[in-house]
């Protein structure tokens, strides 16, 4: 997908985890910044994690800094997430407690409803050209609910039954077709040896009427 950022409409998520594949989440935040196509369709790009602020009274309301998204034409591919829902909250200004995508596009001012070009979903970014010197660091694989495993279970026991109910009614008639084949060959076989043909039928003899007979019949 290819367009540019609007960096002036830059959001920021808070509270967000991210362990980098250790194991061990770092809250800090989320960098949202919307990019607009050629044709004028607009998705909200979630570039990726940044840790806390260190400095002032108060670090933890605002990071040290944000890695700037590059300028002029970009080319990126996301993959596309579902909306979260809104969580209540005051907050400093362009800070988000959620993806909430009504209030994403509320505080970055883009248009919404039914003829809004706002796409309903956000795009976690996988990658991006041309790359900026310094980035938001890439996002954790999303969070499963438990529930991927009993449902590839299930999946597996429907599709057994599927290939059980597909094949029996082949093996059952390869079966009885076998069990005929042997039957016949039992028929043909006495004692392990192979049985007498049959002898050809002998045609009946046809009467031939003598003289005595009809001089019988005369009477």
């Amino acid at each position: 997908m290819a367009g540019r950022y609007d960096v002036d409409r830059t959001l920021l998520v808070r509270n967000r985890p991210h362990d980098g594949g250790t194991g061990q989440p770092t809250y800090g935040y989320e960098v949202l910044v919307p990019l607009t196509t050629a044709d004028g369709t607009t998705v909200v790009v979630d570039r990726g994690w940044i840790p806390g602020g260190t400095q002032g009274d108060r670090p933890g309301d605002r990071p040290d800094a944000v890695p700037a998204a590059p300028d002029g034409d970009v080319r990126v591919t996301v993959m596309l997430r579902r909306g979260e829902p809104p969580r209540a909250g005051t907050l400093p200004a362009g800070h988000l407690a959620t993806i909430d995508l009504p209030e994403v596009a509320r505080l970055a001012g883009l248009p919404t409803g039914s003829a809004s070009p706002l796409v309903p979903a956000y795009g976690a970014l996988l990658t991006e050209q041309p790359g900026p010197a310094t980035a938001p660091a890439p996002l954790d694989p999303p969070e499963v609910d438990g529930g991927e495993g009993v449902n590839f279970s299930y999946a597996v026991q429907w599709l057994l039954f599927a290939t059980l109910g597909l094949g029996f009614p082949l093996w059952l008639r390869r079966h009885r077709l076998r069990l005929a084949a042997d039957r016949l060959e039992a028929a043909d076989t006495v004692d392990g040896d192979p049985a007498p043909a049959p002898r050809p039928a002998r045609p009946r003899r046809r009467r031939i009427w003598d003289a005595d007979d009809e001089d019988d019949l005369g009477q």
